[in-house]
């Protein structure tokens, strides 16, 4: 007798034989409420991606999602240019535990990840879809060490950062408040960041956030701020 294995669809065991699965995917039924263990749906997503690209988790590549949980093919060519909410909300409520969350240690929020292409195949990324309005639930990811925010979140509040104990590298190309908590990051090695605002205060003698950077500097961290645009070109505060 043929040997059977299962697999999850849409909640429901479904039994297929061991060589016809070779090139399956387990899909774990969704659970919780939507954004769980994170304040956000959207970063959730991102954390996702980023389980997703290192192996932790599989999604596999788009379409395949899509077509498990609708249960169909799925032509990319006339269905990818919308938003999938099937899609969308199985990933909201994908189930994530602390050791998958403790593999983390990059993590990068910019727009590009390729979750996305799950959920909106063709998404231009000109508009807030995936716009991430709160770090909130970040400490989750306890051994996160780089973090980069090049854009879907601004501003980037580093008081949420501090549960990050292993925090050694943050590159921030948005906003920025709550910016004297750096000094609370013990495992900081090297910021950078990309702001007019911040490059002014920096290069302003006297200003908090220059005496900051002058501090983190002096205990022995890289420090690098740069303007976006200037009309002179000064150097980066370095």
């Amino acid at each position: 007798m043929q040997r059977r294995d299962f697999m999850i669809a849409g909640g429901v065991l479904i039994a297929g034989a061991t060589t016809s699965l070779a090139n399956q995917l387990h899909y774990p039924a969704p659970q919780g409420p939507a954004g769980a263990p994170f304040a956000d749906v959207n970063l959730k997503l991102a954390v996702l991606s980023a389980l997703d690209e290192q192996g932790t988790i599989a999604l596999g590549e788009p379409p395949k999602l899509a077509e498990h949980l609708l249960g169909r093919s799925f032509d990319v060519a006339t269905e990818g240019y919308r938003l999938v909410p099937e899609v969308l909300d199985y990933l909201a409520r994908y189930p994530l535990d602390s050791q998958k969350l403790a593999t983390l240690e990059t993590l990068n929020l910019d727009g590009g990840s390729t979750i996305y292409h799950h959920i909106w195949h063709f998404w231009h990324g000109e508009d807030d879809t995936f716009e991430v309005a709160s770090l909130g639930g970040i400490e989750n990811c306890a051994n996160l060490r780089e973090l980069g925010v090049a854009g879907i979140l601004s501003p980037v509040d580093i008081g949420l950062l501090t549960p990050l104990r292993q925090l050694s590298d943050l590159y921030i190309g948005t906003g920025v408040s709550n910016i004297a908590a750096l000094r609370d990051l013990p495992a900081l090695a090297s910021v950078r960041i990309l702001n007019d605002d911040i490059y002014a205060e920096v290069m302003t003698l006297g200003h908090p956030t220059r005496q900051l950077m002058d501090e983190l500097k002096r205990a022995g961290i890289t420090v690098w701020v740069h303007w976006v645009s200037h009309y002179d070109q000064p150097p980066a505060f370095e």
